[in-house]
């Protein structure tokens, strides 16, 4: 998840979108790490990390963890 994490357009600066480009153009659910879309070194980023979505992510996986570790546990008891 941190590798290809969840991505949306910025909320700073102009619409982010190049003059060639459309205002309406789709950018992908989420991106690899070092994708250009995430370059700020001399222009402005096509998009950023969705970090409520990439919280909510790390959330679910660690209450799927908890629960995954209580049953293993609750089962272990009953051999």
């Amino acid at each position: 998840m941190t590798l290809f994490p969840p991505v949306m357009r910025p909320g700073w600066g102009p619409s982010a979108v190049l003059p060639h480009e459309s205002a309406s153009g789709s950018i992908p659910r989420v991106a690899f790490l070092t994708h250009p879309g995430f370059d700020a070194s001399k222009n402005i980023p096509k998009f950023t990390v969705n970090s409520r979505m990439l919280g909510l992510e790390w959330m679910s996986m660690m209450v799927a963890g908890v629960l995954a570790c209580y049953l293993l546990e609750r089962r272990s008891f009953r051999l």
